[in-house]
């Protein structure tokens, strides 16, 4: 766990770094908590506050000492005081509840996968999905016939380059690959534009397993979407 640490900051993807190195940027401010990391031991990406031991926090809790009334109390002081017993009491177990949960995670855990899956409740989210498999199905296709001019064309103006070095420079990879392709996952998709310079990211998982395919492998594929069409980004 200690090594290989990928994190995407405004849709570019940094690393690997050590898991200390990691630390040392959560202090600098480069990496905060909803930044998205990354590390082979994870199935996807998550955001960097639900990795544990990245963010070290401290919670400090001052106690409060209750005065007693002693002198005699009239009906409504003695309602009033039952009152303020019930809700003392009522607030002592919620805060237990909450603590519990606290120490446990469970709020936490709860408030991130929260976070993490809103996005797949945006109204136009299977739109979108649909708009994406399709691309990464017609590069898929090309790849295989061998046409890689055509496959570019599904790819970043900005990064076909970089992209076709690394087919052209791995032909040995490019099948095991090409079977990855065909069992894809989204686990990200943006639903503002304040942290990135085009209209919409989204990250794919390729080369998921299932019961009747176990998985040789998996690729993280990068697309954004620009000019309102989903084009492939990155692949890692």
């Amino acid at each position: 766990m200690n090594e290989n640490w990928y994190a995407f900051v405004n849709s570019v993807t940094y690393g690997p770094y050590s898991f200390d190195i990691m630390i040392e940027m959560t202090k600098t401010g480069q990496l905060m908590p909803n930044t998205l990391v990354y590390n082979e031991s994870l199935t996807q990406w998550v955001y960097a506050s639900s990795v544990d031991g990245l963010f070290l926090t401290s919670t400090k809790h001052s106690k409060k000492k209750l005065k007693k009334i002693s002198a005699p109390k009239p009906k409504w002081l003695k309602l009033l005081t039952t009152s303020l017993l019930v809700l003392f009491i009522v607030g002592v177990v919620g805060y237990g509840i909450w603590k519990v949960g606290d120490m446990t995670g469970f709020w936490q855990d709860r408030a991130i996968a929260k976070a993490a899956t809103a996005w797949k409740k945006e109204p136009n989210y299977r739109e979108h999905e649909r708009a994406i498999y399709q691309v990464l199905d017609d590069f898929s296709k090309h790849l295989e016939s061998g046409n890689l001019p055509a496959a570019l064309e599904y790819a970043n103006p900005d990064e076909r380059n970089t992209i076709e070095a690394m087919i052209s420079e791995n032909p040995e990879r490019l099948p095991a690959f090409l079977e990855m392709l065909k069992s894809l996952e989204i686990t990200f998709m943006n639903t503002d534009n304040d942290y990135f310079a085009v209209e919409q990211v989204a990250i794919v998982m390729a080369g998921i397993p299932s019961d009747d395919t176990p998985s040789s492998g998996t690729a993280t594929i990068m697309m954004v979407k620009i000019d309102d069409r989903w084009v492939v980004d990155q692949i890692r």
